[in-house]
């Protein structure tokens, strides 16, 4: 049936349509077959994840969200953030980039960057997809992709090669923040994160931002990256990661450094190296 209805979906696609954010209550703005998961799912959608958002966000005053798609979570962070704010936001395709301008305010303290976070400044191939435009990545053989296609249904699924440009985070804060701190900074780049991660190595081990990171690709080395910059890891559940539990890994992390003991208090993380990943 689910398979149907995105195949009926496909062929009856209305295109743009408003919404309203199940979040913030603004108008939000998608194509309703690419971005069927967010209209569909609303509340529904990483229930956990956001709880920890509305958690954590209210304390940042610096976001950066890498991989902002059309901006749903975008849009949020900018409501739960305190002020003075600054939002900086990366997104490096051109359809998505459409909406994201649509749904984001139009405020000065928010950035769009249009280039592609990775481990270093340049240019790179792109693969973008016509099913979701959600598992765009730097990865041209990208695994997660090929699983969402298998599930939709969908036949002739195109992969388009582009080419963006990229850039490191350390590289962006040296030339135009050296004044300001990240707090939080979410990635969510279909399989590249590790490349993002090693090209904000400074800005880690120097400010020690919160992050959140979707991790597909590259579990292992990803997770032992961040933990040996001296982190707590640990599920949208709030279940410790340890490193004998990296290969239990998928999809969604939270990562706190170990000297930020009031906001692991307020979480009710408990800092323990030696705890593992309940069933």
């Amino acid at each position: 049936m689910r398979k149907l209805i995105i195949y009926l979906l496909k062929q009856f696609n209305p295109g743009t349509i408003r919404i309203k954010h199940h979040l913030t209550k603004k108008p939000f703005y998608l194509d309703m077959f690419l971005h069927k998961g967010y209209w569909y799912y609303g509340t529904r959608r990483e229930k956990d994840t956001i709880a920890l958002f509305k958690d954590i966000l209210p304390e940042c005053s610096f976001v950066i969200d890498i991989g902002a798609n059309i901006g749903y979570f975008s849009q949020y962070f900018f409501e739960l953030m305190k002020s003075p704010k600054t939002l900086l936001l990366f997104e490096p395709e051109n359809k998505n980039l459409t909406y994201l301008r649509k749904n984001i305010d139009k405020h000065n303290s928010v950035r769009i960057i249009e280039k592609a976070v990775s481990n270093k400044s340049g240019t790179a191939n792109f693969y973008v997809d016509d099913l979701t435009g959600q598992n765009n990545s730097l990865l041209s053989d990208y695994k997660v992709f090929d699983e969402v296609v298998k599930n939709s249904g969908i036949k002739n699924v195109k992969k388009t090669k582009i080419e963006v440009q990229t850039i490191t985070i350390d590289s962006l804060l040296e030339e135009e923040f050296k004044s300001k701190q990240p707090d939080f900074i979410k990635i969510d780049i279909e399989g590249a994160e590790l490349l993002a991660l090693k090209g904000m190595q400074k800005t880690i081990k120097l400010h020690h931002p919160t992050l959140m990171v979707e991790i597909t690709e590259n579990i292992s080395e990803t997770l032992q990256f961040i933990h040996d910059f001296g982190y707590v890891i640990f599920t949208p559940k709030k279940r410790l990661v340890a490193e004998s539990d990296y290969k239990n890994v998928f999809f969604n992390v939270f990562c706190i450094h170990n000297s930020k003991h009031d906001l692991l208090n307020k979480l009710g993380i408990e800092h323990n190296e030696f705890s593992t990943l309940e069933s």
